[in-house]
């Protein structure tokens, strides 16, 4: 996907989220989501702690979608584990924003949001 389908397919899902939420969302605050939506839990209150494994949470899932990782287990409070199974490309900044762009909507799209 070029760049500016990939910009201007996310300020898409950016819109649709803001309906949904009521505020724009910021790149952590989709990814957040996104661990909320893989850990299953709903919308509980969690600890800065919990707030940074559901971001870890959320980048192993959906890079996962490109065989970046692989859920390996879940844990007995219900965390996903994942384990590594290629390391990203070397990327400029830019592309690295677009890199995780692309797998943002990837995901959406795989949830048919």
């Amino acid at each position: 996907m070029n760049s500016e389908k990939i910009s201007s397919d996310f300020i898409a899902l950016q819109s649709k989220l803001k309906e949904q939420f009521q505020r724009q969302p910021s790149m952590d605050a989709i990814l957040f989501i996104i661990g909320m939506n893989a850990l299953g839990k709903g919308n509980v209150t969690y600890d800065r702690e919990e707030k940074m494994n559901l971001l870890h949470v959320a980048h192993c899932t959906i890079f996962a979608l490109s065989g970046y990782y692989e859920l390996e287990r879940t844990d007995e409070e219900g965390w996903p584990h994942f384990k590594t199974l290629k390391q990203y490309p070397l990327m400029e900044i830019a592309a690295q924003e677009n890199f995780l762009k692309e797998h943002i909507l990837m995901y959406f799209e795989s949830i048919e949001y």
